[in-house]
């Protein structure tokens, strides 16, 4: 891991996904492990968020995609954008991403 540059999220089944500058979203067990990693477009700025079914969303800085990723680490969707994305959200149990509305 390079330089992480992303508050983490914490799944339910512990698992910790945090961004970073070497273009990778990355899943760490609660021993510390990797469990899988996830390579982006550019850095992983944007802190990422979990939906209810475990589903992971994060933006990555100027490739200027939203991904969506699933628990095992396989692309579920990614969509392209009109601006770069380096969003930090996520209260309580529900996702939420600020700033989004402005994509095209």
């Amino acid at each position: 891991m390079m330089g992480l540059c992303s508050s983490p999220a914490i799944g339910a089944d512990g698992t910790i996904y945090v961004g970073s500058w070497d273009y990778n979203l990355y899943a760490v067990k609660p021993d510390g492990t990797l469990r899988w990693k996830f390579a982006a477009g550019n850095p992983v700025f944007s802190s990422p968020a979990i939906s209810a079914d475990g589903t992971i969303f994060f933006g990555s800085s100027n490739d200027r995609h939203l991904y969506a990723v699933n628990s095992d680490g396989t692309l579920k969707w990614k969509f392209t954008t009109g601006a770069i994305l380096a969003i930090n959200s996520s209260t309580g149990d529900r996702c939420r991403w600020h700033d989004l509305l402005r994509l095209r």
